[in-house]
């Protein structure tokens, strides 16, 4: 019944202002009244709609919670609570060997007593520093090379290599940027 209405105002060719006046004197006239219930009691049975009704089915819950992920979402930034071990994506790199920490932090474990030397190199193999030399008791260790050489002068920006050596046969390298 709407549809042919419709299709019968698309085939006269009045003016939307035309067809506007004519609607707003239909619904002022108060004609559309006589239709609706009289009495509150009416109105609230009119109302009263079944408990089930206003429940959303599964469709639609799934909808909702689909619109609240996507309203909080950020780019680039997983705001879902992930399960599991959480592991810093650095520290997978670095176990990949895919990023490099080029941090003047240097650290070790010693698992037992050993004459440690810790030595910093240019690029062109040249000693610049002498961190440490010495014996040391089993433990994890943990040092900061300043930037300088061993007569105190800043180093200038560019990349070192750190080299760890633990009694005779073991040797860490790291590789430092200072910037």
């Amino acid at each position: 019944e709407q549809d042919s209405a419709y299709k019968k105002a698309i085939r006269n060719r009045l003016p939307s202002s035309a067809l506007f006046k004519i609607d707003l004197n239909r619904l002022s006239s108060g004609d559309f009244i006589s239709d609706l219930p009289k009495t509150p009691m009416e109105q609230l049975q009119v109302m009263s709609f079944p408990e089930e009704y206003y429940m959303p089915d599964p469709r639609e819950q799934a909808h909702f919670q689909d619109n609240i992920n996507r309203s909080l979402a950020v780019p680039f930034i997983n705001t879902k609570p992930s399960f599991g071990a959480k592991v810093p994506l650095a520290v997978i790199g670095q176990l990949l060997g895919i990023v490099e920490d080029l941090s003047p932090n240097l650290k070790y474990t010693l698992d037992y007593t050993a004459d440690v030397e810790i030595v910093i190199f240019s690029m062109q193999a040249i000693v610049v520093a002498t961190i440490f030399k010495g014996t040391q008791p089993p433990g994890n260790y943990k040092l900061t090379w300043n930037g300088r050489d061993d007569n105190g002068r800043k180093m200038p920006k560019g990349d070192y290599v750190a080299e760890i050596r633990i009694g005779k046969f073991s040797i860490i390298r790291k590789r430092i940027y200072l910037n």
